[in-house]
């Protein structure tokens, strides 16, 4: 008995200490949703969706999990992309983002994609993805709960010049604003630029490179991702940020597994939000291309 009530006494000052950390330093009530970063440069899409250019079906399921005192805390991201010809895309993304038991928030959305070939290798890619967002507190001794809906809509593009890549996208074009209880959640309308870059050291050894920021008014959040791989079948993967303070991981690809191509990846980090206890993640991803 002591246990449970310990136990919601943990639940109620992690849940406030969320609300206060997504309300930011200007006082306002914002919540963004934006997929983990630590894979970035495995699957660019995930972020940015003009970045997908897969030929044969792609799809990926990536799973994150806080350690220690917010264990409660994790995310689950999965995305299935679809080739309609050599030039277009379609698919589907869903994200669910579980604070506590008490509260969530999930998305789910269908994007579309248009390549088009220019000279000297030149490619450009303008992508959209609409869908719905959700925003639900648990019913507890203090509130009955409560469920909110809406509908997302995001615009984003990316040019490739070789083995450079430059993209931008406008998320959460609505800036919606949702109530699920009696306190107004805004899905706030920002902004995000990615730059890669691939080196090919010799036959067996290759380096990426990638910045990605997001942008909102005063807010301006980066991540640094490095990656080393391994005649592509092993790799190492780091990473620096402004709200993480670095993140180590390793991947791994299995060619012609089962006729499909599988790639497997694991990665621990450590992070510190104002007003949360400080957080190490674990996080996994497999991405397996037919």
């Amino acid at each position: 008995m002591r246990t449970n009530k310990v136990n919601n006494i943990k639940k109620f000052f992690l849940l406030n200490a969320l609300i206060l950390a997504s309300i930011g330093a200007i006082a306002q009530k914002i919540i963004i949703f934006n997929p983990s970063p630590d894979f970035y440069i495995l699957q660019p899409g995930i972020q940015n969706t003009a970045a997908y250019d897969n030929e044969k079906l792609f799809s990926s399921l990536n799973y994150k999990n806080r350690l220690g005192v917010i264990s409660e805390i994790r995310d689950l991201y999965f995305d299935i992309c679809l080739p309609i010809n050599l030039n277009q895309r379609t698919g589907i993304k869903l994200y669910s983002e579980q604070e506590t038991s008490l509260f969530t928030k999930n998305k789910a959305e269908v994007f579309y994609s248009y390549k088009v070939n220019f000279e000297n290798d030149i490619t450009w890619i303008l992508a959209a993805q609409g869908g719905i967002a959700n925003i639900n507190f648990g019913a507890s001794g203090a509130s009955v709960g409560g469920s909110a809906f809406s509908s997302d809509f995001s615009i984003s593009t990316l040019i490739s010049f070789g083995n450079l890549k430059i993209g931008a996208a406008a998320k959460q074009l609505p800036n919606a604003i949702l109530k699920p209880i009696n306190y107004e959640f805004t899905l706030a309308r920002y902004w995000e630029m990615y730059f890669m870059y691939s080196y090919l050291l010799d036959k067996n050894w290759k380096t990426d490179v990638s910045i990605n920021t997001s942008i909102y008014n005063e807010f301006f959040i980066w991540n640094v991702n490095t990656a080393i791989e391994y005649q592509q079948q092993l790799g190492i993967i780091g990473r620096l940020g402004q709200k993480m303070n670095y993140a180590i991981g390793a991947y791994t690809l299995l060619q012609d597994v089962l006729s499909y191509n599988m790639k497997f990846a694991l990665s621990y980090s450590n992070a510190y939000y104002p007003g949360i206890p400080n957080s190490n993640t674990l996080s996994a991803l497999l991405a397996i291309t037919k």
